[in-house]
């Protein structure tokens, strides 16, 4: 009996090993979806920060030149008007990618559960299946 359930043991084992590696490899795919998350938030940050200086610096300009040429002026408030609406753009742009990595994480957090849980599973039947079906009693 134990001999033509050799197969079987063995499959259950290796699937058992396999969805724990899927697992370890997702886990791993997590936790650089997440850090890149963090990397494109940082990088948005320091853009944002760098567009609201270059808007101060020509709101100086502005102040201190803005009589001198009316139409400096006017280019001076394009530009500015420019920088608000890159701004704008940027900020919508990392709001969504935000939502989708957020995505992506959540729906790798389930399947990371899923897997567990197939493994621990494959590993109860292993175990029956290595003591010959144990006359019934639940594996420990």
């Amino acid at each position: 009996m134990r001999e033509a359930g050799a197969p079987l043991v063995d499959s259950s084992q290796l699937i058992a090993e396999a969805s724990r590696t899927i697992s370890n490899a997702t886990s791993s795919v997590e936790r650089s979806i997440t850090g890149a998350q963090t990397e494109i938030r940082n990088i948005a940050q320091l853009l944002h920060t760098t567009l609201e200086a270059t808007a101060r610096q020509w709101q100086d300009y502005e102040q201190r030149f803005g009589n001198v040429d009316a139409s400096l002026g006017a280019v001076l408030d394009r530009i500015i008007q420019s920088v608000h609406e890159n701004l704008e753009v940027l900020g919508n742009f990392v709001q969504k990618i935000d939502e989708k990595l957020s995505g992506v994480v959540d729906r790798l957090g389930g399947g990371i559960e899923d897997l567990g849980e197939f493994a621990q599973n494959m590993e109860r039947v292993t175990y029956h299946l290595n003591r010959g079906g144990n006359g019934g009693h639940p594996a420990p």
